[in-house]
């Protein structure tokens, strides 16, 4: 039998709905909210330059306030407790950086009573997650961005499959187009899907009590951490992680920096050419180290979701190859 207290913060208190709201938006389970919000986010950031306003508060505001308006009915009660939680804006955007959104992130305030069970420090564990989200998601634009370069170039130089750089781009572009759909595949699943279903289970088999349902949640936060890498117990994997999207970030700071132009045989070649093979080389030696750390972790650990990760990232053996798709 459940107590009166637990009722009350169950039923009267709507203790399902703020964790629904928590999930879909600082977790970033509903992807047409991730996507209004974020869009706007990146192409702002990156139309600006020395010259332009740099992105204000009043930009952020609008754009969540936009994103939001598509919010399932059932999260409308509480939607409202859904604000920016931001740093100081930096003048100048570090755009091609990991620290290219550490200043942002997004909050919920959390009414009292329920901040007994939602606290404050479980809020900054929602807000850490939803940062390295939003890294990966800016990642994913950065690469989608190159592809659209490399096509553009095909317009307006004589550039096809002929041109071996050319070609050594794009299979460098898509190797590490391969590693962020992982990961993204492997969050989706592991943080938003698993995790989300571990706690509804043990909500309606295990919760009995007030404690047992802040116990219940505090474990659901800190599986999310641990799934995304943010955990002291897995700090190995997210420093190999971090050089991995660093590595992605130079490639694609690079591949904006040059400019195709004709060598003395006639051939098109890109000015930045060698500088994206030696930012390429330590990518493809990260990935295979992780792969490697994955495999020892899993012979002694037996965690599900870091077994799946290895096999999502090492699918047929894509990461066989000693030096990457280089030729």
């Amino acid at each position: 039998m459940h107590s009166p207290l637990l009722s009350y913060f169950m039923v009267e208190l709507d203790f399902d709905k703020h964790m629904s709201v928590l999930h879909n938006y600082l977790l970033l389970a509903k992807g047409e909210f991730c996507h209004a919000f974020t869009s706007p986010l990146f192409e702002k950031l990156h139309a600006c330059d020395d010259t332009h306003p740099q992105i204000s508060t009043y930009f952020l505001t609008d754009t969540l306030s936009k994103a939001l308006q598509h919010a399932p009915l059932k999260d409308n009660q509480f939607i409202d407790n859904v604000t920016i939680s931001k740093g100081q804006i930096p003048r100048l955007m570090e755009t091609y950086t990991l620290n290219a959104f550490s200043w942002l992130s997004l909050t919920y305030k959390v009414p009292w009573p329920m901040n007994i069970l939602i606290t404050p420090e479980h809020i900054e564990m929602y807000e850490k997650v939803f940062s390295f989200m939003i890294s990966l998601k800016h990642i994913s634009y950065l690469l989608a961005d190159s592809l659209h370069s490399l096509r553009l170039s095909t317009q307006t130089h004589s550039l096809n499959s002929e041109s071996q750089q050319y070609r050594q781009l794009h299979l460098i572009r898509h190797d590490m187009q391969h590693f962020v759909k992982v990961i993204h595949g492997y969050l989706a699943l592991q943080v938003t899907q698993v995790s989300w279903h571990q706690f509804q289970t043990e909500l309606k088999t295990s919760v009995k009590d007030l404690d047992s349902l802040y116990e219940s949640h505090n474990r659901f936060i800190n599986r999310c951490l641990l799934r995304c890498f943010l955990s002291h117990k897995v700090q190995q994997i997210k420093q190999v992680v971090d050089g991995i999207l660093k590595s992605i970030y130079k490639f694609h700071a690079l591949l904006r920096l040059g400019y195709w132009q004709q060598n003395d045989s006639g051939e098109f070649v890109h000015t930045e050419y060698q500088n994206i093979v030696n930012a390429y080389i330590p990518f493809w030696d990260f990935t295979q180290f992780l792969n490697k750390v994955l495999n020892k972790m899993t012979e002694f650990d037996k965690n599900q979701h870091l077994q799946e990760l290895q096999i999502m990232l090492n699918f047929n053996g894509y990461y066989s190859k000693p030096t990457g798709h280089l030729q």
